[in-house]
């Protein structure tokens, strides 16, 4: 199974924030480095937010595998780390919106409000 409900793992507790966007483009982007096979970089027009907040409409994440987001218009849920969101890591998680009443359903028990600490190894925290 891709999700879990179970805190403090899985991509919907360590994510920051979780949006349904609808894929734009893909253009050639440089590997991370030399000798890495070529990868592509996703735009994505945010449509709306599951959990947390993002002031950009636009998302960019880099994946090593440019083809099969298309057509331009399909809908994908984006899972963002913290790292992302620092700025400090350019890929995020990406599911298909089939996902999305399970994803809300384990959002609606409370996976966006749960006080969390430090779990070595996940970089999530959990209730002290």
């Amino acid at each position: 199974m891709l999700l879990t409900d179970t805190p403090p793992f899985g991509p919907i507790w360590t994510a920051e924030v979780i949006v349904v966007a609808s894929f734009m483009d893909s253009a050639p982007a440089k590997p991370g480095r030399p000798g890495d096979f070529a990868e592509a970089s996703l735009r994505f027009r945010v449509a709306r937010i599951l959990k947390g907040k993002l002031d950009k409409k636009i998302v960019t994440l880099q994946t090593p595998a440019p083809s099969g987001f298309g057509p331009a218009g399909k809908e994908w849920i984006l899972m963002l780390s913290p790292e992302y969101m620092a700025g400090k890591y350019r890929y995020g998680a990406i599911y298909t919106v089939e996902l999305e009443p399970q994803i809300r359903a384990i959002l609606a028990k409370g996976a966006s409000t749960v006080p969390r600490k430090l779990v070595p190894g996940v970089g999530v925290t959990e209730k002290k």
